[in-house]
């Protein structure tokens, strides 16, 4: 494990992001790879560690992460990064394993899929507040999925 004290900051418009001292990033990566196991207040989340030439090494704290951590802006925080060793398979969520398991043409569609667009499918899905919605949204993106619509953008757009 590695851990490092920092302050979230604002980078751009719309982006929020925590920092990650480049020895330590070029460690993480060398010993676990981009996807790590993030900690931060007991709570651990899967996250990439990613690079910009303007920010340096960082993670993203989009607003949902902000909520569930309350990360502020300016407020130091203790994080630690480890080697993420859940498979993707045991993330899927529930309501888009049973759509799945329902539709093989969807579950073959989905298979092809690279990990990276299967993280934004559970994304999109678990942001969602009700069960309702979450099921129309699994029901809606493996459609996408079989109408040859592969790009995140197209996952949700409402069906022809």
């Amino acid at each position: 494990m590695l851990s490092f004290s920092i302050s979230l900051i604002r980078s751009g418009v719309h982006a929020t992001v925590i920092p990650v001292p480049e020895d330590l990033a070029d460690q993480a990566r060398r010993r676990f790879g981009k996807r790590v196991l993030c900690t931060i207040n007991g709570i651990s989340i899967s996250c990439a560690l990613q690079r910009s030439e303007t920010i340096g090494d960082y993670i993203m704290a989009g607003a949902a992460t902000r909520k569930r951590f309350q990360l502020r802006e300016n407020v130091l925080i203790t994080v630690t990064l480890a080697a993420d060793e859940i498979p993707l398979e045991e993330r899927i969520p529930e309501v888009l394993q049973e759509v799945l398991s329902t539709d093989p043409d969807g579950q073959r569609c989905y298979s092809a899929l690279s990990d990276g667009k299967k993280r934004s499918i559970f994304h999109l899905i678990q942001n969602a507040k009700s069960l309702d919605t979450k099921i129309n949204r699994s029901l809606r993106i493996i459609e996408n999925l079989k109408r040859g619509k592969t790009n995140p953008r197209d996952f949700l757009k409402p069906l022809d």
